[in-house]
């Protein structure tokens, strides 16, 4: 029969489900990007949107610093912006705003 193909010096590409990628995802990073952001702001923001059916028990503790990163969806962000940083008197608190920014880039990975 025949020998493998690069036993004979020709060097096949290997195809994508046989990389063997364990390695590569430890060193990749889910960062939630600046834009993705700022979509789920403009759903917090926008209070037609009811957000009270949005399950976001996924994110509860994600300002511990044993949170890992977690995947989901801009609706659920906007629910936890709303919740973290809307003031009662219906302001947004920029702080509050800022720090969440920093939070969700490095524990959010948003799959919508």
């Amino acid at each position: 029969m025949g020998a493998h193909p690069q036993t004979r010096g020709i060097a096949l590409p290997t195809p994508l489900f046989f990389v063997d990628t364990t390695s590569q995802i430890s060193n990749f990073t889910y960062d939630m990007t600046l834009a993705q952001f700022r979509k789920a702001f403009a759903i917090a923001d926008d209070k037609s949107i009811d957000l009270s059916n949005v399950d976001d028990n996924t994110l509860f503790g994600f300002g511990l610093a044993s949170f890992k990163p977690v995947p989901t969806t801009l609706s659920a962000v906007a629910k936890v912006i709303r919740h973290q940083a809307l003031q009662f008197n219906g302001q947004w608190d920029a702080e509050a705003l800022v720090e969440l920014t920093s939070l969700a880039r490095r524990k959010f990975i948003i799959l919508d």
